[in-house]
């Protein structure tokens, strides 16, 4: 199902990042902003897409109510994970769960490096490779999501945004 892209850059997967970005920015978090898709690399076919925020239905505002709870407790990016608001890519897992639409082989685009929690998700989901931007190594130093996918064979790649 799979297509090697190699180091080369492709304008396709470029125009996915974009989707992933305009995910980005629906998302309600002050602290920061993530946008997932998933894709049908044979087909170049989208297959579920979404951003971080608060649970579906709720009636919060933000993960801490009125603030971010992971700001009010300081807790720094990547640490701690169960605490805070939904993450991109599972939402976008557990969405294509809810439409019954299949992973295996399937590739995520992310506009941050994974964390070790979504990582482990991703791998289980069959996702075949991440592509992930790290526009701010100050908050996305940490690379325990990108290691593990790694370390399980899921080809991961840190997208040029330079370009």
């Amino acid at each position: 199902m799979s297509e090697d892209l190699g180091n080369q850059k492709n304008p396709k997967l470029d125009v996915f990042l974009g989707i992933a970005n305009s995910m980005a920015s629906l998302s309600p978090c002050p602290r920061a902003k993530v946008g997932a898709i998933i894709i049908r690399p044979d087909r170049w076919s989208p297959l579920s897409s979404a951003f971080n925020g608060t649970p579906r239905k709720s009636n919060k505002k933000l993960c801490g109510g009125d603030c971010c709870e992971r700001d009010a407790k300081e807790i720094p990016s990547g640490r701690d994970t169960q605490i805070g608001c939904h993450h991109a890519e599972i939402n976008a897992i557990t969405n294509a769960a809810f439409e019954g639409v299949r992973l295996e082989g399937s590739w995520l685009i992310c506009t941050a490096p994974p964390c070790l929690m979504c990582a482990k998700v991703i791998h289980h989901a069959g996702i075949e490779k991440v592509f992930y931007t790290n526009t701010n190594p100050n908050r996305w130093g940490f690379l325990d999501g990108v290691e593990y996918l790694r370390e399980n064979k899921v080809d991961s790649m840190e997208l040029d945004t330079n370009n």
